[in-house]
Parts: structure tokens; sequence; C-alpha cells
């Protein structure tokens, strides 16, 4: 049966690669609205409540860099998607925190444990917090 660990080294890696997971699962979200239409998108890293700490533009994407950025982020477009690629769009999120997580697991067993439990751990509960049907 696997263990839980719980070490200072760990804890301290939650934070990038929480900042990595946050980015890659928002950039999931925003794969469909960059490749159907023209239109710029938003790349949020980090919680609306946080401020500001750096703000950039990569081609099509204005990237929000906010001070607490491995704990959550959004994507925004404004392009008018079907619904089916609206639905895509929304899914490819939380499938990107799955393919972490795995992606975690494996770094586990070849070697770089540490790492790969702290990104293994946060991907999957980022995939299954964005996964239930909650309203706001």
């Amino acid at each position: 049966m696997p263990t839980v660990t719980s070490s200072p080294e760990l804890t301290l890696l939650y934070v990038p690669s929480g900042a990595i997971g946050v980015i890659l699962h928002e950039l999931g979200h925003l794969l469909v609205p960059l490749r159907v239409s023209r239109a710029r998108v938003t790349l949020q890293v980090g919680p609306d409540w946080s401020r500001p700490l750096l703000r950039f533009t990569l081609g099509r994407v204005n990237v929000d860099v906010r001070r607490v950025c491995f704990w959550a982020g959004r994507a925004i477009w404004q392009a008018p998607l079907s619904p089916g690629q609206r639905a895509l769009a929304l899914a490819l999120g939380p499938f990107t925190s799955l393919l972490l997580t795995a992606l975690g697991v494996a770094l586990v067993d070849s070697g770089v444990k540490a790492f790969g439990q702290a990104l293994a751990g946060y991907s999957a509960v980022q995939a299954l917090i964005t996964l239930l049907p909650l309203r706001r």
C-alpha cells in the first residue's frame, strides 16, 4: 500500500509544482480558443484577489502573473466558440492536470521522488476540484 509522506522539502516543492500546474492547466483551456480564432486570450496565473506582479504578452496571449501564482488561475477568451468547442476548451484544463498527475507519478518512479510527489499531488487535487460541478 502506498504511503503518504511529508517533509519540508516536499512542502517547498508544492510552490513550483503548483505554478507549473496552474500555468499548464490554464493553457489547456486556451488551446481551443487559440486554435479556432485569431482573438487574443488572457492567461491569469494566480487568483483574482492577489495583486498583479507581472504582465506581458506572448503572441496573442496576455499573461497576468499574480503574487500567489501557485494557488489558482483563469483562462479568459472572448472568441465565439460553438457548444462543442466550449465543452472541449473547458475539459482540456482538467485533462491537462490529469496528464501532469501521471507525469508526477512517473517522476516518482524515475528517481525525482519529491518533485514527482508534489506535482502528482497538486495536479490530482486540481483536476478533482475542477471536475466537480460547482456553481458560482
